[in-house]
């Protein structure tokens, strides 16, 4: 099944002999044959697109020429569903679901000189409540980037309340962490989860388990939550 990869190169709108080769990773050998696709500038406007007629599984490399200059390479895998081509590099990513302008603008955005990052925290699973740190890391509400739960507890009285959070994974040390019970006397109560890199800082694994518990004034306990952790490690340390 022929399918279309596209890839903006704005730079090179309008002009014609840009091809595309697509290898096995470590291979210089084209999928399914030796001659490179021709790609044509959609409408001039630095949107390149080539037409595909290998059934590709998998992930593979592709690189851009023009008159046998490289001009853009990365990766590439097929997504079936759609039997588009999506180009990987962050700085080219391509997805049929974008218009044409999207594309370029996307690119010309990419290649400015400047850079913004945006902090992010713990990665969350909803489906199986996994939680994933990073050893080292601080996550903090002062930091903009603590774990916080919408909830829903009909019949606890949150006000009076106080959170506990621990993690374990057999014989390791467990991780210690601080759970806090936030907006209480609000329509929107919330659970807030906050890690030192002290706390975090523990033999990387994906065995650990993880749960809060409630605490009322009389110190009856009620487990709300739980899920596998896991502490990834840190290329800092």
């Amino acid at each position: 099944m022929p399918f279309v990869v596209k890839t903006p190169l704005p730079l090179y709108a309008g002009l014609t002999g840009i091809v595309i080769r697509i290898t096995a990773p470590g291979s210089s050998v084209r999928v399914n044959g030796v001659a490179d696709d021709a790609m044509a500038d959609e409408a001039s406007d630095g949107l390149f697109a080539a037409t595909i007629a290998e059934e590709l599984v998998g992930a593979f490399t592709y690189t851009i020429y023009r008159s046998g200059t490289i001009i853009q390479s990365g990766w590439c895998k097929r997504i079936a569903a759609q039997a588009v081509v999506i180009l990987d590099d962050p700085r080219d990513f391509v997805s049929e679901s974008l218009t044409d302008g999207e594309l370029i603008a996307s690119q010309i955005l990419a290649g400015l000189d400047s850079v913004s990052i945006t902090r992010i925290g713990p990665q969350y699973t909803p489906a199986d409540r996994s939680i994933t740190l990073i050893a080292g890391d601080d996550y903090l509400v002062a930091n903009g980037n603590a774990l916080t739960f919408g909830i829903t507890l009909p019949g606890i009285d949150l006000a009076n309340s106080t959170a506990q959070f621990a993690a374990a994974a057999g014989y390791k040390t467990p991780i210690a962490g601080t759970a806090t019970l936030v907006d209480v006397n609000t329509q929107s109560p919330k659970l807030r989860l906050e890690w030192t890199k002290a706390q975090t800082n523990k033999t990387p694994g994906n065995n650990y388990s993880w749960a809060v518990r409630i605490l009322n004034a009389s110190l009856l306990q009620q487990t709300i939550i739980m899920g596998p952790l896991t502490i990834k490690a840190s290329p800092f340390q």
